[in-house]
C-alpha cells in the first residue's frame, strides 16, 4: 500500500491535466496514465481487500463485509458525481458562468 500511495495520488492529478496539443496525443496521454493510474491503485487496494478474510470468521460475514464495502463505495461514488455535476452545472449555466468565463479568458 506504500508503495503505490505516492503514484496513485500524483497519477489522480496528472489523468485531469491531459496533453491538448493534439487528439492523438491526448489518447496516448490518457492512455498511458490510466494504464499506469490502475496499477497503482491495484498496488493500493490488492492488500486492502486481502484483510477481508481476517476481519471475518465465515463466509457469510465475509460476503456480508465485502457486500457493505460495495455498497459504500458506490454511494460515496454516486455522490460525489453528483456534486461534481452540480458544480460543472453551476459553471457553465448559473450564477458562477459570467465570472467563470471572464477568468478563463
Amino acid at each position: 500500500m506504500l508503495i503505490g500511495g505516492l503514484p496513485l495520488g500524483i497519477l489522480t492529478i496528472m489523468y485531469f491535466y491531459p496533453v491538448k496539443s493534439s487528439q492523438l496525443a491526448t489518447l496516448i496521454y490518457l492512455s498511458i496514465v490510466g494504464g499506469l493510474y490502475f496499477t497503482a491503485y491495484t498496488l493500493v487496494a490488492a492488500p486492502y481487500n486481502a484483510l477481508i478474510p481476517d476481519l471475518a470468521s465465515n463466509k457469510e460475514e465475509r460476503l456480508n463485509l465485502s457486500t457493505m464495502q460495495s455498497t459504500f463505495q458506490a454511494y460515496i461514488y454516486w455522490n460525489c458525481d453528483g456534486i461534481a455535476r452540480y458544480f460543472d452545472f453551476k459553471i457553465r449555466y448559473g450564477k458562477w458562468s459570467a465570472e467563470y468565463r471572464s477568468w478563463n479568458t
